[in-house]
């Protein structure tokens, strides 16, 4: 049997802050060999690697814009290590960062029910007579009539 963590691929995103003194083939460069990194430890690449200019939101080595390398990957837990270890002492990137995406769990979807409301038997329930329906239509008439004569 194998190990356990071995056997675990999951969806990993590195990012790397690269030095801005770097011409154009070398940022190429750098993203073949992460690519190349990942691949050469049985990782599979998602989609294109991507490569921009940023603005840094504070000073690191003296400089204040760096081009971000992202690249989105899947693989064994191990390789994350692996790669970090490779790249940690290179003086062309400035910081490096890897995270774990976690893959999108869907959730069942929970149905309230309804609190069945206490029902109220027929004879608990008063009907309002005819006669005292008329009475109270007829005393908002009035008080109609009234309200209109006043304002007039």
């Amino acid at each position: 049997m194998s190990s356990a963590s071995s056997d675990i691929r999951k969806t990993y995103e590195l990012a790397c802050l690269l030095s801005p003194d770097l011409s154009e083939e070398q940022y190429k460069s750098w993203l073949n060999r992460l690519s190349d990194a990942v691949k050469k430890l049985d990782g599979e690449l998602l989609g294109e690697p991507q490569i921009r200019e940023q603005k840094l939101a504070y000073p690191i080595a003296k400089r204040l814009r760096a081009y971000l390398a992202v690249i989105k990957y899947v693989s064994d837990t191990s390789v994350p290590d692996t790669i970090m270890n490779e790249i940690r002492h290179e003086k062309d990137i400035l910081r490096y960062l890897t995270i774990n995406i976690p893959k999108e769990r869907k959730r069942p979807i929970k149905v309230k029910k309804a609190k069945p409301e206490a029902a109220v038997s027929a004879s608990e329930t008063q009907a309002i007579p005819e006669e005292q329906k008329k009475d109270d239509l007829a005393e908002i008439d009035k008080r109609i009539e009234e309200i209109l004569k006043s304002s007039s």
